[in-house]
């Protein structure tokens, strides 16, 4: 592993761009530092917020002895959160990434190939969770009665929260690049192992994420007997986050050590099952598979109708969409998650709430203004769903490398741009 940090450092560097290449290139990282406080300076008034509605949360929950309660919501939701990125996430970074046909040439150990592309992805996550839990960890902080030692324990649980998610996204991405039988069309196999680990972190998240199901008596004799009771409402699939909240909330440096302990054993599980199965997986990732069927002048006249070139150029995009895995999983597939996770939810909701289900039955279906108003949400709903995903705006930076064809050729810059906002339209 003594070339882990040098190799760690080289892919982060070349994750950010920040690769020396003379005064041009630092006058960019210039503009990227000046965007990155632009954001946190346009964020503020949101985080600023999060911060006084946590603080009023927490006052409420004091009273009961129950502040342990939002701790384990937080970090609940901050799990699965990180889970479902790195679903998408794992796959770019340890598969498909431009620097794998470079680093399976070099004398690196798979262990280390890991590691490194493990602690950039994990720097990713962790930047994100932070963002969004500095806020009410400052809240919690300044409320509640804490010592020195809670508050180091809160913080070194916080840096482990994101390698469970983070560990059990990559050995499912791992177990699936190796053991699904390799097809002869290569671009299908990456495409459906993304869709099958989405499917799976999806299944997680409904089946196993959440909150207990538990009668109102329950809930309340709880809320009396105080002493963060609470938390036992959370099913933790992430088994060491129970640990580091006991360790937080009651002063337990035992818990702590068990949080430390179990993060440590499965990041090396992780290592030890990437060692084995890294390289079955990796290796001929960026092959394709070609029928190599000659065709004949008639059959490409045939097949080439005279079309106009801005038809021709919203296809190739929208075949692009299709055809690449990344492109897919990214751009395309939120378009029909979206919904399935909404209705999932519904589902859920309404199978296990007997109130809800009556309150629904109330609604008189058969008023014409009803209806209306439904139907005007239902569009609604559909166009903001529509909308999400990053076709449009991802239009530009998708060429990446090959930006120089769409000054090559023939078309009109204007006209191709249309025909690039049209394909994520058309998809919308």
């Amino acid at each position: 592993m003594n070339k882990y940090i040098p190799l760690t450092k080289a892919l982060f560097k070349n994750a950010l761009s920040f690769v020396d290449q003379g005064k041009a290139k630092k006058s960019k990282n210039y503009l990227a530092i000046g965007l990155v406080i632009f954001l946190l300076i346009s964020l503020a008034p949101s985080l600023i917020g999060l911060y006084f509605i946590t603080e009023t949360l927490l006052e409420q929950l004091i009273l009961i002895n129950q502040e342990g309660a939002l701790l384990a919501l937080l970090f609940q939701g901050v799990g699965l959160l990180t889970f479902f990125l790195a679903t998408f996430m794992v796959p770019a970074v340890f598969y498909f990434s431009k620097d794998i046909e470079h680093l399976l040439s070099l004398p690196l150990k798979p262990t280390e190939i890991i590691a490194s592309k493990f602690t950039v992805a994990y720097l990713y996550e962790l930047a994100i969770i932070l963002l969004i839990l500095t806020p009410p960890l400052l809240a919690y902080v300044t409320t509640v009665d804490v010592n020195l030692m809670q508050i180091i324990m809160l913080v070194v649980v916080v840096l482990a929260l994101p390698l469970l998610p983070l560990i059990f996204a990559s050995m499912l991405a791992m177990l699936i690049m190796w053991l699904i039988p390799l097809f002869k069309n290569r671009d299908l196999f990456n495409l459906l192992s993304g869709l099958i680990a989405l499917g799976f972190a999806l299944w997680i998240n409904f089946a196993m994420g959440g909150i207990q199901s538990i009668d109102g008596n329950q809930i309340i004799d709880m809320i009396i007997a105080g002493d963060n009771s609470l938390i036992r409402l959370f099913k933790f699939i992430f088994f060491s986050y129970p640990f580091g909240i006991e360790a937080i909330v009651q002063n337990n440096i035992l818990q702590f050590g068990i949080y430390l302990i179990l993060s440590v054993l499965t990041l090396s599980l992780f290592l030890t099952l990437g060692h084995l199965v890294y390289f079955k997986g990796v290796i001929g990732i960026n092959e394709t598979a070609s029928s190599r069927k000659r065709l004949t002048t008639k059959q490409l006249k045939s097949d080439a109708p005279l079309r106009s070139p801005f038809y021709r150029y919203l296809w190739k995009e929208m075949l692009l969409l299709v055809r690449t895995p990344v492109y897919f999983l990214n751009c395309v597939s939120i378009q029909f998650l979206l919904p399935l996770i909404l209705l999932a939810s519904l589902m859920t909701t309404s199978s296990q709430d007997v109130d809800l289900i009556a309150m629904v039955a109330l609604i008189p279906m058969d008023n014409p203004k009803i209806i209306a108003a439904l139907f005007i949400v239902s569009i609604i709903a559909g166009l903001v769903i529509g909308s999400m995903n990053v076709i449009s705006v991802t239009a530009i930076s998708r060429e990446g490398k090959n930006l120089y064809f769409m000054k090559m050729i023939p078309m009109n810059f204007m006209s191709q741009l249309h025909a690039k906002a049209l394909s994520g339209i058309l998809f919308s």
